[in-house]
């Protein structure tokens, strides 16, 4: 897509971490969310719920997501 000039928003980056999230991919989700850190992004609700999706079954990583969620600003975690 970038070889194509083609640049990802930040709807694309959600979908990209939610598919591998899915997918059972959760390093390759975590890779995609701090790259749309690095690429000046600010995740938003979707982001932290495809976020937090990918580490199902990791409870101590689903609360450090919801934690940061949390510190964004973005509300509470239920």
């Amino acid at each position: 897509m970038i070889d194509s000039e083609c640049r990802p928003d930040l709807w694309t980056c959600n979908a990209m971490v939610s598919v591998h999230g899915r997918c059972g991919i959760a390093l390759e989700a975590e890779q995609m969310f701090m790259e749309l850190l690095h690429k000046g992004f600010k995740p938003d609700t979707v982001t932290y719920n495809s976020h937090a999706f990918a580490k199902e079954g990791d409870v101590d990583a689903v609360e450090r997501v919801c934690e940061e969620y949390v510190k964004m600003g973005r509300g509470r975690c239920i």
